[in-house]
């Protein structure tokens, strides 16, 4: 009777001081590895009698495609998701959904079980919106799109153009006589999401409009936007800040903002406008339906899923590293 048991590649991996997927990539013969640290690696196999499961060798002979994203709280990744999930199963791949709810041990805890299912290749946004620094470590060998974070040279990331979201919605205001714009956004963004604002102010400053510190009014990432939203509108009314239109980084922003601009009795749009971000469901079904700024997803999802496969069939000549999607503005009832 053979001795050999199951242990898991986590074992092996605390064993050598390796990581898991490291431990992966020499089970399944792929990725740069030193001889050294290699014979290290499968002496340690051998001595723990370790076997891979037969389920298991089932996972590693199949084409799962990653998808690591964090919490779905808005409606962009949800759906983008769902799109990507579409695409991917029409060209025969299985992909597997982690989150990691913005925290960066979670991401790292998702890209080794990653690394030991032989992921063919990953669609990735960052926990901390920028190119994790283990990435190489973990999954150096795999395919990877990385989604709205900053390009980094030799990584192959996609995003929507933030910047230009932010100049569509400040040139829709001023084509409408708005000159006392209020920015609602969330506090301690990314760098990418920070690009709509930054868009935004870019307009207002080319049209000799300064906008005051004072009318920059960030929520807690961590609260429900829609609520807070509402109390910001509300302390803007108290505090006596004067403002003829409202841009939100988001679409429940939005929402929130007009709720309680009609609290406060306002006659939407006619004395002040709004516009949200991310033509979500929401600003169509909304008892005035909301202007927004859409990140085409169908486009957005087609794009990024013809570039991971181009990587993972090596199609250099269809391959670029920085990739940006056009935004379009939604022309609705609060402009």
């Amino acid at each position: 009777m053979s001795n050999s048991k199951v242990v898991s590649i986590r074992d092996i991996a605390k064993k050598c001081n390796v990581s898991p997927s490291t431990v992966s990539r020499v089970i399944n013969n792929k990725g740069r590895i030193s001889k050294e640290k290699r014979q290290m690696i499968l002496k340690a196999i051998e001595d723990s009698g370790y076997t891979v499961a037969q389920n298991n060798k089932k996972i590693f002979s199949s084409n799962i495609i990653g998808l690591l994203f964090p919490r779905l709280i808005t409606f962009f990744y949800p759906h983008l998701i769902d799109e990507l999930e579409i695409a991917l199963l029409k060209n025969g791949y299985s992909p597997v959904i982690m989150l990691h709810n913005d925290d960066v041990e979670t991401e790292n805890n998702c890209l080794n079980i990653f690394a030991e299912l032989d992921i063919k290749g990953l669609i990735m946004v960052p926990a901390t919106r920028a190119i994790p620094e283990n990435f190489n470590e973990a999954l150096s060998d795999i395919p990877a799109v990385f989604v709205n974070v900053d390009h980094k040279d030799s990584y192959y990331t996609i995003n929507s153009d933030q910047f230009y979201g932010g100049q569509l919605a400040a040139l829709e205001f001023i084509n409408k006589g708005c000159k006392k714009p209020l920015i609602i956004c969330r506090r301690n963004s990314s760098a990418i999401s920070n690009l709509r604002v930054e868009g935004f102010i870019d307009i207002f400053n080319r049209n000799n409009i300064k906008i005051r510190k004072e009318n920059i009014l960030t929520c807690n990432r961590n609260k429900g936007s829609f609520s807070e939203a509402k109390d910001l509108i509300k302390y803007a009314y108290i505090s006596g800040l004067e403002f003829d239109c409202v841009f939100a980084d988001s679409d429940w922003k939005a929402f929130g903002s007009l709720v309680a601009l009609q609290e406060l009795g306002y006659r939407i749009p006619e004395e002040i406008k709004i516009i949200g971000y991310d033509d979500s469901d929401i600003t169509k079904f909304t008892f005035l339906p909301i202007t927004s700024i859409s990140q085409e997803l169908p486009e957005f999802s087609k794009r990024t899923v013809d570039l991971l496969l181009s990587l993972i069939h090596n199609n250099k000549s269809e391959i670029t590293e920085n990739n940006t999607i056009s935004v379009s503005l939604k022309s609705r009832q609060t402009t």
